[in-house]
């Protein structure tokens, strides 16, 4: 039987703009949050608050 993996869900709030993005990520082999995201329609990618939470 497959391991099951654990899905977060995510907000990634940009701090120049205040664009709001909400998604589902999932942790990779080094603990580290996967979702996607590169950057916001703004074009920061520096600059982003992120908060998950365990669905």
């Amino acid at each position: 039987m497959a391991k099951k993996e654990r899905r977060y869900r995510v907000t990634i709030r940009c701090l120049s703009c205040g664009e709001r993005f909400l998604l589902r990520g999932r942790k990779d082999e080094d603990g580290n949050l996967t979702t996607g995201f590169k950057r916001c329609i703004c074009g920061n990618d520096k600059q982003l608050h992120i908060d998950y939470t365990e669905e």
